[in-house]
């Protein structure tokens, strides 16, 4: 019964937080400019990771629970990822609004690159992920951990993603991605 009690309590407590995150995704999207530039203080003093770095929405998530890829959609406090990184940003990306599509050397107006990595794990463990995008300027940059410091790193002006396998990452897919063509 207590069990019960306070799964419930605790699912009451997580839609409540996902609903006002949400909310507040959803509004910084329309006011952002497309595609991202490269303005490292933005993104000192709050609680997000690469993933919100690569979409360009710096929304604070202090209980670390909205930036996992498929959180935004399936709103479960306990989701993880075990397979297919693209396919729960894809999720994602539908409930924000945000148009994607596979890569191409083409580059429309307002469109940038995200490239989504993982790191392989036990058959039943969550696998890491990890994310950078393509600036404005032709740059790959990428947001490391969740620390407040906000520290982001940038590569060379090229149009392959990063590589990041010794740090034991593999390159699963590179999407671009608009905020204008779904608003």
């Amino acid at each position: 019964f207590m069990k019960a009690k306070m799964t419930k309590r605790l699912l009451s407590w997580y839609e409540e937080y996902h609903s006002r995150k949400l909310k507040q995704i959803l509004d910084a999207i329309k006011d952002c400019a497309a595609p991202p530039t490269y303005n490292p203080k933005k993104w000192r003093g709050k609680k997000l990771n690469c993933y919100a770095y690569a979409l360009d929405l710096d929304i604070d998530d202090p209980k670390m629970s909205i930036w996992t890829p498929g959180q935004i959609a399936s709103k479960n406090p306990k989701h993880q990822v075990y397979t297919n990184v693209t396919e729960q940003v894809k999720k994602d990306l539908d409930v924000l609004g945000i148009s994607y599509r596979e890569n191409s050397d083409v580059l429309n107006p307002g469109e940038w690159k995200i490239a989504i990595y993982y790191k392989p794990s036990f058959h039943d463990w969550p696998i890491g992920f990890h994310f950078s995008r393509r600036d404005a300027d032709g740059i790959w940059s990428e947001k490391n951990g969740w620390s407040r410091r906000g520290k982001i790193n940038r590569y060379v002006a090229v149009d392959v993603a990063p590589n990041f396998r010794d740090y034991g990452l593999r390159l699963e897919s590179v999407l671009i991605l608009s905020k204008k063509a779904n608003l």
